[in-house]
């Protein structure tokens, strides 16, 4: 037998499944969201249709890309990886002919000792007398004595030339110049070049890790929206394309 619907009429009239004494809701019936909205719109309570948020807007930064790979915030171009590769090659190389030159004058008779005590610690490990790791005092001292000044060579030689002159000999082949971030038209302080120069020689000089870290600042500029390496971001630093006319003072 089937029954009839609710609320629709019977043989004794309309059926109705509430409790006796019960009022019936006379409020309208609410049509369901998801029949007037469709899928994914944002809705209230009572079905309505909600308002997008407001979109925030997108801060430009103070570095934008253009066709040369980017600009300083006042309109310089920067150096490319490339350029600033080529006058590391260069620098290191100026570095080290400076370091041949004045070894002598720091240890006596520098190179004969260093190669004798070299030959004499491989003798040693060949004979298994020594490990790899193990070095004689001279040696040591040395060596010591070799990073010492390739490390003050390297601090004097950036500090005076970018802090003077706001590049060093291989950046002025690529005509290529050291400035304060964001200021291209500037120059760097004295302070800003120490500090950018001896980041740059502790990283060149360690090892292990260190040495990881160097080789990760050099690749740095390629994808850094400034085009920046470790020790351009420490200093507060740039690197632009071309030699840009001063406006404050060194």
């Amino acid at each position: 037998m089937r029954l009839p619907e609710p609320d629709q009429p019977g043989p004794d009239g309309p059926v109705s499944f509430l409790p006796p004494g019960a009022e019936p809701d006379e409020r309208p019936a609410v049509e369901p969201a998801a029949a007037r909205s469709s899928y994914g719109t944002p809705i209230d309570f009572r079905g309505q249709r909600l308002a997008p948020p407001p979109r925030a807007e997108r801060v430009p930064i103070d570095n934008p890309k253009g066709p040369t790979g980017g600009v300083t915030a006042d309109g310089v171009p920067l150096a490319s990886w490339g350029e600033r590769m080529v006058a590391t090659v260069v620098d290191t190389i100026i570095n080290l002919a400076l370091l041949a030159v004045l070894l002598p004058f720091v240890a006596t008779d520098f190179y004969a000792r260093y190669l004798a005590e070299l030959q004499r610690s491989s003798e040693m490990v060949l004979a298994g007398q020594a490990s790899i790791f193990d070095h004689t005092p001279e040696l040591l001292h040395l060596s010591t004595v070799l990073t010492m000044t390739q490390a003050a060579v390297s601090i004097i030689y950036g500090t005076l030339l970018i802090g003077l002159g706001g590049a060093t000999l291989g950046q002025r082949l690529l005509r290529l110049t050291v400035v304060p971030f964001g200021r291209g038209r500037d120059r760097v302080t004295l302070l800003q070049a120490l500090l950018r120069t001896a980041i740059w020689t502790a990283l060149a000089q360690g090892g292990s890790i260190i040495l990881l870290v160097q080789m990760f600042s050099l690749l740095l500029p390629l994808w850094h929206p400034h085009k920046q390496t470790v020790h351009d971001v420490l200093a507060r630093t740039q690197v632009v394309k071309s030699p840009p006319t001063s406006s404050a003072q060194p």
